[in-house]
């Protein structure tokens, strides 16, 4: 959607149904969004470690 009087900016609205695996992976996305915007880092990756 362009914004009028925007100067070329857009608006982007993503959508997934419940329940799929797109849905889950924007749930993950937004959690992690909330948390940087929170000031938080990012999670580490695991790491394996051989014992």
């Amino acid at each position: 959607m362009n914004l009028s009087g925007s100067d070329g900016q857009y608006l982007v609205a993503y959508y997934a149904e419940v329940g799929t695996p797109d849905h889950d992976a924007m749930v993950l996305l937004d959690g992690v969004a909330q948390d940087r915007a929170a000031g938080a880092s990012a999670p580490e990756s695991p790491v394996r470690r051989e014992t």
